[in-house]
């Protein structure tokens, strides 16, 4: 069922992008430093959301990094804190007595 809704919501948006291109079919020039280019504005929405999302994860990558980093050392120690107890509840109790 999950996957049938995600189906139907990745169609709703390539329909939606579709008729948003249809919409905005005119072109529009686009201006940088060393040139100008006249592109479809879909083109120029799509290509700035992409850079923009690029962006973003490149921004955020460090940081997931290094939270994988404390995530491991975290699963390094509980796994050395479980041998310890194995070991200890093997060995046997005396009594000082």
């Amino acid at each position: 069922m999950l996957r049938f809704i995600k189906l139907l919501l990745v169609l709703f948006v390539v329909l939606v992008a579709a008729s948003f291109t249809l919409l905005n079919d005119q072109n529009v020039v686009l201006n940088y430093y060393l040139a100008e280019r006249e592109l479809p504005l879909a083109w120029v929405i799509f290509f700035s959301l992409s850079a923009g999302w690029l962006l973003g994860l490149i921004s955020v990558a460090g940081w997931i990094i290094g939270l994988r980093w404390r995530l491991r050392e975290a699963e390094r120690k509980a796994e050395l804190a479980e041998t310890e107890v194995r070991n200890l509840r093997r060995m046997p109790l005396s009594d000082s007595f």
